[in-house]
């Protein structure tokens, strides 16, 4: 996007719950199993959660989102959301393919 300002923030950012509803994106990649839910997120924001921790074993895949409505203790949430398991790791697994085959092109 031409002309975006990025913010780095860490998981050790003061007020952070406060200052990500300040903007458009959102990519979460803490690796703390739902550090965050819905409710801490505004409805315009598109979120992207790219952390993934499965600690427990024999515990499924989590993100960094805890993305049921009933834990966020909002009724609704119209934002848009990337999950885990299944969100952005299928774009991941392409872009090592294709990595992969241009390497071996050189």
């Amino acid at each position: 996007m031409a002309n975006a300002s990025v913010f780095l923030t860490h998981s050790y950012t003061q007020n952070l719950k406060t200052e990500l509803k300040n903007y458009d994106i959102v990519i979460t990649a803490t690796g703390k199993k739902n550090i965050w839910t819905l409710g801490d997120f505004q409805p315009h924001q598109l979120v992207l959660d790219v952390g993934i921790n499965n600690s427990e074993p024999g515990e499924a895949v989590k993100g960094d989102i805890d993305v049921s409505v009933e834990t966020s203790g909002i009724t609704e949430f119209s934002g848009y959301v990337s999950t885990v398991p299944g969100g952005v790791g299928p774009l991941t697994v392409i872009s090592l393919l294709e990595n992969t085959f241009l390497a071996a092109q050189q």
